[in-house]
């Protein structure tokens, strides 16, 4: 039986993505707005998400939230499965925390649940890289943990897109580079990624924008003195990551001291443009380990995510439509 799906939002960079990835499946049928009726009112577009077996919701914050505040009532609405894309609803308690390669926990607590908030990219990228380690007890989570992330302007929404694009396409002698920003350490997403990797304080995070469109890359590095075992730390490193991430066909984990392996010299930020899973390279010198994850910050940061939670809300394998 074919499922119906609705996207409130797809005209957004999300919800492009995830209409790019479940267009072409025919298990799903994909409901959405045209563009000369997306100024519906909010009745009309619950009356879709009635229509539908589930919703996904690609808006700003305070247009999920008003939204929610409409559906929370609505008898018709509280079994439908539903997953919001912003980082409106990523700390609350009624909903569940939407990255199945968390844990196997997390993989049925996504299953059953009806509402999910879907994991973004840079907080995606950081959990994936440290929580393994700091569950293992390889780090302490009592840790200060610094982190260095990079993505493409996508990132920042239609107005960032437009920024870069404008003055790209003007070729301006001065151009754009790659923009620091988080300066005074109030990431939006800082207690989120403090919360989901089970560190104890905040991390220092600091991000980045570069003059490409796609794509993230994000490093943080150990050195032996904060690391608990005091075997070969890389090796070991390396055997935590590749143990947990074991049954998840999107994330690939890499040592950068194996022959047989590719050396992580050098990372291209936009590695995994365009593609649905996740690298993790293990690397470092004889006193540090450094964890670098690089992905497509629109796919496995946002959509492919997205559509790994809705597989498993709908009880479909959750690589449906996306190996």
């Amino acid at each position: 039986m074919v499922k119906k799906i609705y996207i409130d939002g797809y005209h957004g960079t999300a919800g492009l993505e995830i209409d790019d990835l479940l267009s072409p499946r025919n298990d799903l049928e994909v409901l959405k707005l045209s563009k000369s009726t997306r100024s519906s009112s909010i009745e009309e577009r619950i009356e879709l998400m009635k229509g539908s077996d589930a919703t996904i919701l690609c808006l700003p914050n305070v247009a999920s939230k008003e939204i929610m505040s409409k559906v929370k009532n609505d008898d018709d609405l509280n079994d439908k499965p539903l997953i919001d894309t912003s980082s409106q609803f990523r700390l609350d308690s009624g909903w569940t925390y939407g990255l199945p390669e968390l844990s196997e926990t997390a993989r049925k607590e996504i299953a059953e649940s009806k509402r999910v908030a879907n994991v973004g990219c840079h907080a995606s990228a950081f959990i994936l890289a440290i929580k393994p380690l700091i569950d293992a007890e390889f780090i302490r989570k009592q840790c200060i943990v610094t982190a260095a992330s990079q993505t493409g302007y996508s990132g920042g929404g239609k107005e960032m897109i437009e920024k870069y694009e404008a003055l790209n396409s003007k070729n301006c002698s001065e151009g754009i580079g790659v923009e620091l920003y988080n300066l005074q350490s109030n990431h939006k997403h800082l207690e989120e990624m403090r919360l989901r990797s089970g560190l104890e304080k905040s991390p220092i995070f600091m991000p980045a924008v570069g003059n490409y469109y796609r794509g993230l890359c994000l490093s943080v590095g150990f050195h032996r003195s904060q690391i608990v075992p005091k075997c070969s730390i890389h090796d070991k490193c390396f055997e935590i990551l590749k143990s947990h991430y074991s049954n998840s066909s999107l994330v690939k984990v890499n040592n950068s001291f194996s022959e047989n392996s590719l050396r992580a010299e050098r990372l291209s930020a936009n590695l995994n443009a365009r593609r649905n899973f996740a690298d993790i390279f293990v690397s470092g010198s004889s006193d540090t380990v450094q964890v670098t994850l690089a992905m497509d910050n629109l796919r496995k940061g946002a959509a492919t995510t997205a559509v790994q939670n809705l597989n498993l809300m709908l009880g479909i394998s959750e690589y449906r439509g996306l190996l």
